[in-house]
């Protein structure tokens, strides 16, 4: 994929970030009065818009909303996920603790719940008879386990049923409620919503009754796009760190213990110290580091990187300090007391072998493996276009 299309999928602007959200607030009032949602209501445009998110244009209109009682996500123009923060404690009166749900008394049975749940379907756009031609429904009663003791004394577990209902539509029995293309769990003793999905990547496959969310100018509100060089500048900190970057005084490289267990004060310790590369090694790593091509863009990790490279890059009183993670390919970089992290996996291998290069005698180094960046791009740049 070129680097202009995966800016695309990067960029957007803020005359369309405000089309975007009006749209977005507009469709989650009208789902939040069908649905008797718990205030405050209506939504506005100008609350708490620091805990909303605008994405790119690329595949329609995206984003999320978060307000006092309810998020609402938005993907391709559609409203695909409603779910209720922190609903033990914001439904009344809060629950006390887990056996507080069990003697709660539930409104409907799985038959009402169903009932409930088609219609919000409906008010949601959804075609509910085609949708169940495809996919059938499931509904189940949530259980929970709690601890008995019987009459012999002997400490048993049953499972007990809570007012909780959860109906999914899928051609099978999804065992995850999440699991299921289209999904929701609602509480019985106020028939209220819990949670609405539908599954990520199911999309096209969900039959609606009206056409999708659009910001009809979106070209013209985004306008052109930046040069790959704006997002290498972003992550190091700016103009001035990138020009660091680019044309350092000198550079400086140092090993590290990628052991938690040798940490001081939550930070790694060096194992072997700063040294001065020369000029070729210094610029190799600043071709890779300054090139967008060697990143993978605000990819998602759940790792816990354990940095086993440092590198400095000095140009007069400014300096720009980058920490190496080989395990999972992430990258840290420090600017003005600023930390960023992104990951790197399609320069892996170029850094390894800087890296060995930089410290030719060191075992643990010597011992890195090179990845299969073409697949990693691959599966990378698929996840982009779901």
């Amino acid at each position: 994929m070129l680097a202009t299309n995966i800016i695309a999928y990067l960029y957007t602007a803020a005359a369309y970030n405000s089309a975007a959200l009006q749209l977005m607030v507009g469709q989650a009032n009208l789902a939040a009065e069908k649905m008797n949602l718990p205030g405050p209501l209506p939504i506005v445009v100008n609350a708490a818009t620091n805990s909303w998110e605008v994405l790119s244009p690329a595949h329609g209109l995206c984003g999320t909303l978060n307000t006092t009682n309810y998020y609402f996500w938005f993907s391709r123009g559609r409203l695909t996920g409603i779910g209720q923060r922190n609903w033990f404690k914001k439904i009344s009166p809060p629950l006390k603790d887990e056996d507080d749900i069990t003697n709660r008394i539930s409104l409907i049975d799985t038959n009402g719940a169903y009932q409930l749940a088609t219609q919000w379907l409906a008010d949601l756009s959804i075609d509910v008879p085609a949708l169940e031609k495809k996919f059938p429904p499931h509904i189940a009663q949530s259980t929970i386990h709690v601890p008995t003791t019987n009459q012999l004394g002997k400490v048993e577990v049953a499972r007990v049923p809570i007012p909780v209902f959860e109906i999914g539509w899928n051609d099978r029995p999804a065992i995850i409620l999440g699991g299921n293309p289209v999904f929701l769990k609602i509480y019985g003793p106020a028939k209220s919503l819990l949670n609405f999905g539908i599954r990520g990547g199911m999309l096209d496959q969900i039959p609606f009754t009206s056409p999708s969310l659009q910001v009809t100018n979106a070209a013209e509100l985004i306008g052109p796009l930046p040069s790959p060089d704006h997002y290498v500048k972003q992550l190091f900190g700016g103009g001035a760190a990138y020009e660091t970057v680019k044309s350092p005084d000198h550079v400086e490289a140092w090993l590290l213990n990628t052991d938690p267990d040798t940490y001081e004060d939550g930070k790694p310790t060096i194992r072997v110290r700063p040294k001065i590369l020369g000029v070729e090694r210094a610029e190799a790593f600043s071709n890779i580091l300054l090139n967008f091509d060697s990143y993978a863009w605000t990819e998602m990790k759940m790792c816990s990187p354990e940095f086993g490279l440092g590198l400095r890059f000095v140009r007069g009183n400014d300096q720009v300090e980058f920490l190496f993670c080989f395990d999972c390919d992430i990258l840290e970089v420090t600017h003005n007391g600023q930390k960023r992290q992104e990951n790197f996996d399609f320069a892996h291998n170029e850094l390894v072998w800087a890296a060995q290069d930089a410290f030719p005698w060191d075992n643990a180094l010597g011992k890195l493996e090179t990845s299969n960046e073409e697949s990693a791009r691959k599966e990378y740049e698929a996840i982009l276009k779901q």
